[in-house]
């Protein structure tokens, strides 16, 4: 008789969420309320000071994040900083001002776990203050211009991931893969672009 062996089931991709903020703590504090209602908690919420001189880092530790401190100024620089810190599969990207969906965190690691050769999601959002009838042309417009700069950067458009609408509303956001299941053997799409800006600063 043969020993019939059920297959192991598969690991839950583990996820991280970096925030950059610089004197945004109000925001920020918004952005960590929705993530703790997320029905699909990250594994771990990293937060980027940018220099803040506001209670931004406080909040941030009063809520449980990791405070990680950056002195280059700017957006990017803030992010691959929580980039680097990141120990999960995944990193999910959020500006202070988000308030993402309470299943945010859950619909983007079902669309990874879907889409094993993707590396980068991207999608939409929605504005959630200003004059009404403008915050959908005004949204379409923001958006639109990161999607025109990708395209120009990558030659390819970005993946949108399903109903990444229904998840987050205003700001930027974007979702890396760190790590790969198998098959896919190719290496973690965030440490191929720092080791490409790195050389390329030296």
């Amino acid at each position: 008789m043969t020993e019939q062996r059920s297959a192991a089931p598969s690991r839950s991709l583990t996820v991280s969420v970096v925030i950059p903020v610089k004197d945004d703590a109000d925001a920020l504090g918004c952005c960590l309320r929705a993530l703790s209602l997320q029905t699909k908690a990250p594994d771990e919420v990293i937060v980027v000071d940018n220099g803040s001189e506001d209670e931004s880092a406080q909040v941030a530790a009063d809520a449980g994040a990791t405070v990680v401190r950056c002195e280059a100024p700017g957006i990017p620089a803030a992010s691959a900083c929580g980039y680097d810190r990141a120990t999960t599969d995944i990193v999910l990207r959020l500006d202070a001002d988000c308030v993402p969906g309470s299943g945010w965190v859950q619909i983007m690691r079902q669309a990874f776990a879907a889409e094993p050769h993707v590396a980068v999601f991207t999608g939409g959002a929605r504005f959630v203050d200003g004059p009404r009838m403008l915050r959908t042309p005004l949204a379409a417009a923001y958006l639109g211009s990161y999607v025109l700069a990708g395209v120009a950067a990558s030659g390819t458009c970005p993946c949108s991931a399903p109903t990444w609408d229904s998840g987050v509303r205003l700001g930027s956001v974007c979702a890396l893969r760190c790590t790969w299941m198998p098959p896919c053997t190719t290496t973690s799409i965030w440490r191929s672009i720092s080791a490409i800006l790195t050389a390329s600063a030296t």
